[in-house]
């Protein structure tokens, strides 16, 4: 008796065999797609963190530009003759004029609220000036503002 051959076997091999080709070609994409994701997700992490940073970098560097500006204003402001300047009945100098006067490296925006500042002690403190004229000892300015405590 002769056998027949059965020719299905061929399509039926042909597309078991494609979607197992499929299956494992998808399951590297898939596995390449989340590896992207995770490295992305790392990359955001890693600039949030650098952001962060550099924000209180420049927080740091602010406060220290302005704590120069503040040592220079009030190096250049204790000088003796500002101080007796500022303590004459002539009128308050301003910053343009001591600016025109001497150069301290500072703009006129930067020194104005530390001469307001030096202008203010010395209001407050004029009349133990003027009555002891020559005690005047011209104290650092930590010392100077301590005065009008």
């Amino acid at each position: 008796m002769p056998t027949a051959i059965d020719p299905s076997w061929l399509p039926s091999t042909v597309a078991q065999s494609t979607a197992a080709l499929v299956a494992i070609v998808g399951g590297f994409m898939v596995s390449r797609f989340i590896s992207i994701d995770s490295e992305m997700a790392g990359a955001r992490r890693r600039l949030e963190e650098a952001q962060e940073r550099y924000d209180a970098m420049l927080e740091r560097k602010t406060r220290a530009e302005e704590a120069l500006t503040r040592r220079t204003a009030r190096e250049f402001l204790t000088d003796r003759q500002r101080i007796e300047s500022l303590l004459s009945s002539d009128g308050m100098s301003t910053a343009e004029q001591l600016l025109d006067e001497e150069d301290c490296g500072l703009s006129v925006e930067q020194l104005r609220p530390h001469l307001e500042e030096a202008v203010a002690v010395v209001t407050e403190l004029r009349t133990r000036f003027e009555e002891f004229p020559n005690q005047i000892e011209y104290p650092a300015w930590g010392q100077f503002a301590g005065l009008s405590r």
